[in-house]
């Protein structure tokens, strides 16, 4: 009778995370990927400025940095089911107001769009991260659960920057051929989302949220050293995301896919690798590890200019950035009970958008200032550095929890374990 359940429960296992990793690999083979482009196009398509052109990109973490929080109050009554197919709707719906930017140039459109997209964008990964856990309890397989969500979004990138990438530089004459491919390959992950499962997951309707209860996950010292390396690894995808333009002005519109496919490359690799080792020999090295890899890697494209070292660059801060998101969503799914999970996600992601706002506009405004983009590998290589050593102490924290101060026991979720908060 066991080994049957046993069975059953694996069987759920991988046929959740199955359609998890392919619902990624379709939004991120159209939607994420555009984001590589999305600098260089609408400086293109609309005569915007470097820096007008990267808000919009800015908006969109902007917005998901605060709807990390605030979706656990606005969409409290929506079932977090329904949380990932709107969220992945948004995903289809800004890739079509970027495919309209040639005919309606309107900024305000474009930061109107960028912030739908970001509010969907954070109920997307708050629903499909729950989803995971849920999936994962039964064996506490947090660590691989996590990888393989995040892997089916890598997979997605690396495929859609080299589909993207021949798109942009083929067409060069009908920018918007980009968006309208984007938008093809978007739309299947959005039609999967349904098929997902809508068991097990935690009821924020019975569990009201409230600012005392994110504040006591957000200032613990476990959540406050994972949110300080959260934050700073976002840079990693900031720099990624701002160096479109760079790359075209120097080398050409064709090397920006190849310079950039290193990214996500490392991060598919590292998304699995990470995961598991998280669930056998802890987050504080693994993390560490990547730190002082990307600090090696950002110092020598700072100073040997050649697309080689570029994309030396890219790959150091994929595999920094695959660790870093796999190894903090594991950690909430195994530090905090069931019913604490969405608070714990939302409190903990918010320091990761702040990042990635951060890089995205500190990197071009620093590259435009200096009229010279290595300087700014060699200024977050410092960074990443000094990260490397914070890293460490997360191994003193590892055992402490992360659920709120009190959950309403009427919000309870049944798991094997019973730990205590």
């Amino acid at each position: 009778m066991q080994l049957q359940q046993d069975m059953q429960q694996a069987s759920s296992f991988r046929r959740e995370l199955t359609l998890l990793f392919l619902v990624n690999l379709f939004l991120f083979t159209g939607a994420g990927a555009q984001q590589q482009y999305l600098i260089p196009y609408v400086q293109k398509a609309a005569g915007w400025s470097p820096i007008a052109s990267a808000w919009v990109l800015a908006t969109v973490y902007c917005s998901m940095m605060v709807f990390r929080v605030g979706n656990l109050f606005l969409l409290r009554r929506l079932p977090l089911w329904l949380w990932t197919i709107v969220g992945s709707s948004t995903y289809l719906f800004f890739t079509l107001a970027c495919l309209a930017v040639p005919w309606h140039q309107s900024y305000a459109l474009a930061i109107a769009s960028a912030i739908v997209w970001g509010w969907g964008g954070a109920a997307f990964w708050g629903g499909t991260t729950i989803q995971t856990f849920a999936a994962a309890d039964q064996a506490k397989r947090y660590g691989a659960g996590t990888g393989i969500l995040y892997a089916g979004s890598q997979m997605g990138w690396v495929i859609g920057l080299f589909v993207l990438g021949q798109v942009y530089a083929g067409f060069q004459a009908q920018p918007w051929m980009l968006y309208l491919v984007a938008t093809i390959v978007t739309l299947p992950g959005v039609l999967l989302t349904p098929l997902l499962s809508r068991k097990a997951l935690p009821d924020l309707v019975a569990a009201a949220p409230s600012l005392p209860q994110i504040a006591s996950i957000m200032f613990r010292a476990k959540a406050l050293i994972s949110a300080f390396l959260l934050a700073s690894t976002a840079l990693c995808f900031g720099i990624i995301l701002g160096i479109g333009d760079f790359v075209e002005h120097q080398y050409g519109p064709q090397w920006i896919w190849i310079v950039a496919i290193f990214y996500p490359l490392a991060r598919l690799i590292c998304s699995l690798l990470s995961g598991v080792l998280t669930d056998k020999v802890g987050g504080a090295a693994v993390l560490a590890t990547g730190f002082f890899s990307g600090t090696g890697a950002l110092f020598l494209a700072g100073v040997w200019h050649t697309p080689l070292t570029l994309g030396i660059a890219a790959f150091a801060l994929g595999f920094l950035n695959g660790a870093v998101p796999v190894v903090a969503t594991a950690i909430v799914g195994d530090s905090a009970k069931a019913q604490a999970w969405p608070l714990a996600y939302g409190a903990l992601f918010t320091w990761q958008n702040l990042g990635i706002v951060a890089a995205v506009m500190a990197s071009k405004v620093l590259g435009v200032a200096v009229g010279d983009y290595h300087v700014v590998f060699q200024v977050f290589a410092g960074v990443f550095a000094f990260c490397g050593l914070v890293a460490l102490l997360l191994q003193r924290y590892a055992s402490q929890r992360l659920s709120p101060l009190q959950v309403p026991p009427s919000a309870a979720v049944k798991r094997t374990s019973s730990s205590d908060y």
